[in-house]
């Protein structure tokens, strides 16, 4: 993710999406990224980083899940 900001710094709206532990991580680049390039986050089967509160943040939030999912549920 670093390594493609970093290339097309032109661009300033970027969405990430996480499955398991890649959203867990997704949710802690975005909650560290002090130039809010994020405007969105999918998280698949996925809880947001330990500590971390995604409230303040303004941007598109989505979570998927299943029904019988005992770990995010």
């Amino acid at each position: 993710v670093y390594q493609a900001l970093a290339t097309r710094p032109d661009l300033n709206a970027w969405t990430l999406v996480g499955h398991g532990n890649g959203g867990s991580v997704a949710s802690k680049i975005i909650a560290d990224d002090n130039n809010r390039r994020f405007n969105g986050l999918t998280m698949l089967g996925a809880v947001t980083y330990p500590g971390v509160n995604l409230r303040n943040v303004n941007l598109q939030l989505v979570y998927v899940y299943g029904g019988l999912d005992t770990v995010v549920t």
